[in-house]
């Protein structure tokens, strides 16, 4: 059986992830990498990088250590957090890396993590086109390539499944797909939103979503289904 993650409990969590980044050195607009199967403990770092406006970049557990490195290299990430099953292909890629590079296992060592923040610094103003996160493709027609996703762009993600499938905050929504993927941003943020009062696709409004996504658009909404069609044209 899995375990039930309250919204209030989750909230907490990424709170104090936002405080413990920032605490740790890690500065507004800097990168961390994370290498880890879909738990909840990736949830909710995912979340609070967000509210910290740190930029996670995902890495397939399919990498090799020189993929992790070539990341590494290219993020310059201050942190590395990592699943057991990846210890070693992060160990192996920081020893590679030019520059220092600190590991956090997540579970255990995000624990300890949490227990170094020796203060709340106050959290960054935050702007719907900073950057959310980092997702790297498959790497199955030359190297892997970074694609860079605003939290507008979360926002919108969230809001079409959501309306598409006519989702409330009563509904549960599982999902299966590894959350490096390009799309999964938004689907790890749709519970979220829905719980946040989620208006229309014309009119979406994310209220009350800062302390679990950082920023998110207030006014002049987006119209979800023009979203999509963008999507299809470009």
């Amino acid at each position: 059986m899995g375990r039930t993650l309250r919204f209030r409990e989750l909230e907490s969590i990424v709170g104090q992830l936002a405080n413990s980044l920032l605490s740790a050195g890690v500065v507004p607009g800097e990168f961390i990498a994370v290498l880890g199967r879909n738990s909840p403990q990736y949830a909710a770092l995912h979340f609070g990088a967000a509210g910290a406006g740190v930029i996670p970049a995902h890495v397939s557990v399919r990498s090799t250590p020189e993929e992790v490195t070539a990341v590494l290299e290219q993020t310059n990430a201050r942190l590395l957090f990592h699943d057991e099953a990846s210890s070693v292909t992060a160990q192996v890629a920081c020893d590679a890396a030019t520059a220092d590079v600190g590991r956090v296992l997540l579970a255990e060592g995000l624990k300890e993590f949490l227990e170094m923040m020796q203060s709340a610094p106050d959290l960054p103003d935050l702007s719907p086109e900073d950057p959310l996160c980092v997702t790297y493709s498959g790497g199955t027609t030359g190297a892997p390539k970074g694609v860079l996703v605003s939290h507008r762009a979360g926002c919108d993600m969230a809001g079409v499944i959501a309306d598409s499938f006519g989702l409330t905050a009563q509904d549960i929504v599982c999902d299966d797909t590894a959350v490096p993927r390009s799309r999964s941003p938004g689907v790890v943020s749709t519970g979220n939103f829905v719980r946040c009062d989620l208006r229309a696709a014309t009119h979406l409004e994310c209220v009350g979503a800062d302390a679990a996504h950082g920023a998110a658009p207030r006014n002049g909404g987006h119209d979800g289904a023009n979203t999509v069609d963008r999507s299809r044209e470009s």
